[in-house]
């Protein structure tokens, strides 16, 4: 089931999905809620809510792990006989409205939807386009190509904590110039520099005024770490558009 994984936002529509599939779990075995939250649990519930980006800005730092769900599945069944997993029936909902794009990239095309309600036992469905073979072996075509994407990404996403990393080893690495002195930077590098002695601890402001004296390499780094973040958008747009292809094919727009 998906989720604003983390908490937190502005707008909580869409966890209160998972919210309200917990509530009614636990309430199969007998927990009783106060009918005041159960309802507003369920008013305020959207499938199409808004998903929000946890990396995101500075966000592009936090670990980069493709998630293998059939593992993950395996792991949490401890078997690797326990059927097909199960997916949340407001998952094929939003991916079928496109909302926000949404095309999950790593979710094989063997599974089951699980009822919005959980009936005991709970209603386990297949979907008629799972025995299209055609349509199967395309989505996991274009799967396969996201999966080959996101192995770029988790490269250059290694890259670039190794390269911000050097970053700042480098800075620490410098004589801090004495107070009092001061070394001609390029109004731009000179910027730069008050940026990052204002986001930066105090205990470098020293250091990063010595970056005057090294304009040449400090750029060349800047220009790599830029090189970087790109090549990680880019790959992230191309392995959304893989899935997205993949899911289009199952669920055409009424555009289409």
């Amino acid at each position: 089931m998906h989720s604003n994984v983390g908490g937190g936002y502005p707008k909580d529509q869409l966890a209160l999905v998972s919210l309200d599939w917990m509530m009614d779990r636990v309430e199969a075995c007998g927990v009783r809620f106060l009918e005041s939250s159960r309802a507003a649990v369920r008013q305020q519930l959207d499938e199409h809510g808004r998903m929000y980006d946890s990396r995101a800005g500075l966000g592009i730092y936090y670990r980069f792990m493709p998630r293998d769900l059939t593992k993950l599945w395996s792991d949490a069944t401890k078997s690797d006989a326990a059927g097909p997993m199960l997916i949340h029936q407001s998952v094929m909902q939003r991916i079928s409205a496109a909302t926000q794009g949404y095309a999950p990239h790593n979710l094989s095309s063997s599974f089951n939807l699980v009822s919005r309600t959980a009936l005991n036992p709970p209603v386990y469905q297949q979907q008629p386009w799972q025995v299209d073979a055609g349509k199967c072996d395309y989505y996991d075509a274009c799967l396969a190509r996201s999966a080959h994407y996101a192995s770029w990404r988790r490269i250059i996403y290694m890259l670039l904590v190794g390269a911000t990393l050097i970053f700042l080893g480098l800075i620490t690495m410098l004589d801090p110039i004495p107070q009092g002195e001061m070394i001609e930077a390029s109004p731009l590098l000179g910027g730069v520099i008050s940026l990052l002695q204002f986001l930066l601890p105090d205990m470098l402001g020293g250091r990063l005024e010595a970056l005057g004296a090294y304009e040449a390499p400090f750029w060349s780094l800047v220009g790599v770490l830029a090189l970087l973040f790109v090549g990680h958008r880019l790959l992230k747009r191309k392995m959304i558009n893989s899935a997205q292809a993949g899911w289009r094919r199952i669920f055409p727009l009424k555009s289409d």
